[in-house]
């Protein structure tokens, strides 16, 4: 079974990075992945089978991202992906900060269920409030 080195996986995990998300998040230059800052002078994490590589990303905003027409803003995406050299192929396993990027383009996440009436007058029921 090939085993991959820490360098070559940064190398496919930089790949995948740009190609899975340059079409909404277009990379500002040729060096716009990089290897988390703490992580920069320390061994990546790795068992020789599977590789830790967390990274940052900054890009530009230029495609329609959950309906949010391209801003042209600058961002740093952050993640980590587990590079999984297990079973002798290479799977990528690509984590992001989803909330940090809704964060840059002015977005918010609400924790709350969508309910409809009924939904919602069976739920206070259920908990022995007056119906209102």
């Amino acid at each position: 079974m090939p085993v991959i080195d820490s360098d070559e996986s940064f190398s496919v995990v930089t790949d995948d990075i740009t190609a899975g998300l340059g079409d909404i998040f277009e990379p500002l230059d040729s060096r716009s992945v990089t290897v988390a800052e703490a992580f920069r002078d320390t061994e990546r994490i790795s068992n020789s089978e599977i590789t830790a590589v967390p990274w940052s990303y900054q890009c530009r905003h230029t495609g329609n991202f959950y309906g949010v027409f391209p801003t042209g803003r600058s961002l740093e995406i952050q993640g980590v992906t587990f590079v999984d050299n297990r079973d002798g192929r290479t799977l990528l396993h690509r984590y992001v900060d989803w909330a940090g990027v809704f964060a840059q383009l002015g977005m918010s996440v609400s924790g709350r269920v969508s309910v409809t009436e009924e939904e919602y007058a069976f739920g206070r029921e259920r908990l022995g409030m007056p119906s209102g």
